[in-house]
């Protein structure tokens, strides 16, 4: 196996994302720059940089209208206000009604695609994951290896949906990708070394913004799904809003004096966000939490609590939705659930402990799987299927999944003719053909409307010519159509046209463009700060060395330098190879060197050596009056007071003194003949 040929699987999530690398023949869950195994699935943009990740992530409260998350819900979708109302950033909507995103960033008003924001998180996993491999191999540049990638999504996910986060990886750099559902992943996750003939497995995936209920068998290394369902629009960040509502109501009214409305400052709502979500967070731990923001608007600051009670009183219409897509499940499936052998967990928010306490006695008090990882399951299971479909050969789950929605044309009498049936396996063949007269006579073109969901009832519609169109559903859950004119055999081209949703090909190449130019900025910016910090590591280096050599010259001026610290200096070590060899003995007395070993030599010195050392001249002046006459004479203590001795001294003593010596030229004048014989001048 070529391991220099790195696969990757991504969990997208709306809050937060997860990447796996296929590594040693086994799966490695990659932990960010931070150190976590999960990366916010956020994106800030400032005056200098742009921010992915945990950086993002910061910028909430301080930048909270250019710092983006919750993409999730806005990609492959139509513009809605339903949402954009708890988010601090501005979204808007283009000609066609396509969610666009305006930011300020480089001092420049940027608009964005959710595509190309989900691009950025996916770029962000791309390189955490090529930097991680890099750091095994123990090599020092990174070199980029992945250009296949296995992305997850909701189960529930329709076909714009699907297209938009396909069209995010193509903007990410990534030339062929896989689709999957997020509930499938984690089941693949699931069965990895698990031993079993045969089993039927409910998965209930509740994230951040979606959730997902998928049921499957599991049989000698085939995953086969049954059905599937979900709610597209349900998940953590809903129980976030309710109480962002609750406690931005609840400072309203402990504060009526204030005219001004909190919920029009972005930058409170988005730390009152945060609070929020890590109270929520906690409630799954401990009954009660307190909340408290300080200065949150216009310098008040805001306490309160919440319990879990309340919590769960707060969010009574959230949790109503939570199993009505596990009954829809097992109902498409035929399914009783008394015969679901295990139940698997996935998802940050199936840790609400009333959530858990609602599958369970949904199950008669089943207990609940949790063998794997509810944040990183997802993830993993993308990663052995990428696996799967890079290296041939290797004995992991093969997996046959389904399409969670009807897929069919309109009809003439005004109701859609179903040619692939929710919950269908795919991919499907080129078995379905239908034939369309028209009223026309030779168009040049012909438009046939396509739709997906589960509604009978259509606009009524008229065809022109005789036409046989095939269609195919792939394994990505994506629609492909070929037609082909009755009459001349000639195949046409065709064309899926959603213009509401779906990006052109020019706009998804101006997106790739934009990507690569960003990427380069900010690496430019990057390298600019490594350079700055380089050269203030080295002036504080510099500093704090000429400070340190600043003390030691202050200590060996003043004598405080320990023998051994003025022996290792630089200065010492550089001139004594240079002074000692030309130094008297008197001079070597001075030198570091004897100073140094003093000490050591002080008890096997003779007495003439000892009156020349520096510890006998240190304890002179406390020996000094026990010292003889001639000793005194070489002490410190005698050279200190010599001067007052002087007049004391007898002629003898005088010429033998330094007091003496120094002033014998101002003397000599007055000296009688015979003292002038005994001074160093005569």
């Amino acid at each position: 196996m070529a391991q220099d040929r790195l696969v990757m699987g991504v969990d997208l999530g709306t809050t937060n994302s997860c990447v796996g690398v296929w590594l040693n023949g086994r799966v490695e869950i990659v932990p960010s720059d931070q150190g976590t195994r999960t990366t916010p699935s956020c994106v800030a943009f400032t005056d200098r940089e742009r921010l992915i990740g945990e950086g993002a992530n910061h910028q909430v409260a301080t930048n909270a209208s250019n710092t983006v998350f919750d993409v999730k819900r806005l990609i492959g979708r139509s513009f809605s206000k339903t949402d954009a109302k708890y988010w601090p950033f501005q979204v808007t909507e283009d000609s066609n009604d396509n969610p666009r995103i305006k930011v300020s960033y480089l001092g420049k008003e940027k608009e964005f695609s959710p595509e190309e924001i989900s691009a950025m998180v996916l770029v962000k996993m791309k390189e955490t994951a090529e930097a991680y491999f890099n750091r095994s191999r123990q090599r020092q540049a990174v070199v980029p290896l992945i250009t296949t990638a296995v992305i997850t999504v909701p189960a529930y996910f329709n076909g714009s949906q699907r297209q938009a986060t396909m069209d995010a990886g193509f903007i990410a750099g990534f030339n062929f990708m896989r689709i999957i559902n997020e509930p499938t992943a984690a089941a693949i996750a699931f069965s990895v070394n698990r031993d079993c003939s045969k089993s039927t497995v409910l998965v209930y995936d509740l994230g951040g913004g979606t959730l997902d209920v998928s049921l499957l068998v599991i049989k000698k290394g085939v995953l086969q799904v049954m059905a599937t369902s979900g709610d597209s629009h349900l998940g953590g960040e809903d129980f976030t809003n309710n109480m962002v509502d609750r406690f931005v109501n609840e400072f309203k009214s402990k504060n009526p004096h204030i005219r001004s409305d909190i919920s029009c400052d972005k930058k409170a709502l988005g730390r009152l966000r945060r609070s929020c979500e890590d109270a929520k967070r906690r409630l799954s731990t401990v009954p009660l939490i307190p909340v408290e923001v300080d200065a949150l608007f216009q310098g008040i600051d805001f306490q309160s609590t919440i319990t879990r009670d309340q919590f769960q009183e707060l969010n009574v219409d959230l949790f109503s939705r939570c199993m009505e897509p596990v009954r829809r499940c097992l109902a498409d499936a035929k399914m009783d659930k008394n015969k679901v052998d295990d139940v698997v967990l996935v998802g940050g928010s199936t840790r609400i402990p009333h959530v858990l306490k609602l599958v369970k006695d949904f199950f008669g008090g089943k207990e609940l799987s949790r063998n794997i990882n509810a944040d990183e399951a997802v993830a993993y299971g993308a990663t052995v299927q990428a696996a799967v479909l890079t290296f041939p050969g290797l004995n992991l789950p093969k997996v046959l999944d389904i399409t969670p929605f009807s897929h069919g044309i309109g009809m003439p009498q005004g109701v859609m003719c179903v040619l692939f049936p929710r919950n269908t396996t795919i991919p499907t063949r080129w078995s379905n053909e239908m034939e369309f007269t028209t009223r026309k006579g030779n168009p040049s073109s012909l438009d046939i409307k396509l739709y997906e969901g589960e509604r009978a009832s259509l606009s009524v519609l008229s065809w022109s010519n005789a036409i046989k169109v095939l269609f195919r559903m792939d394994v990505n859950g994506m629609l492909r159509v070929r037609a082909t004119d009755h009459e001349s055999g000639q195949e046409g081209k065709v064309t899926i046209r959603n213009n509401v949703r779906r990006l052109r090909t020019e706009e998804i190449e101006r997106m790739v463009k934009d990507a690569n130019n960003y990427k380069a900025q900010d690496e430019d910016y990057r390298k600019n700060v490594q350079a700055r910090n380089d050269i203030e590591n080295l002036l504080y280096t510099m500093a704090n060395t000429i400070m340190k050599l600043q003390d030691l010259v202050a200590r060996l001026l003043l004598h405080e330098a320990t023998p051994e610290e003025e022996t290792q200096t630089p200065a010492y070590q550089d001139s004594a190879a240079r002074l000692l060899p030309e130094a008297t003995p008197e001079e070597e007395t001075q030198t570091p060197a004897h100073q140094d070993s003093a000490a050591r030599l002080l008890l096997e010195a003779t007495p003439e050596e000892e009156t020349q050392t520096p510890a006998h001249q240190d304890s002179a002046a406390r020996l000094l009056p026990e010292a003889t006459p001639e000793e005194e004479t070489q002490t410190p203590a005698h050279q200190d007071s010599a001067a007052r001795l002087l007049l004391e001294a007898t002629p003898e003593e005088e010429t033998q003194t330094p007091a003496h010596q120094d002033s014998a030229a101002r003397l000599l004048p007055e000296a009688i003949p015979e003292e002038e014989t005994q001074t160093p001048g005569h």
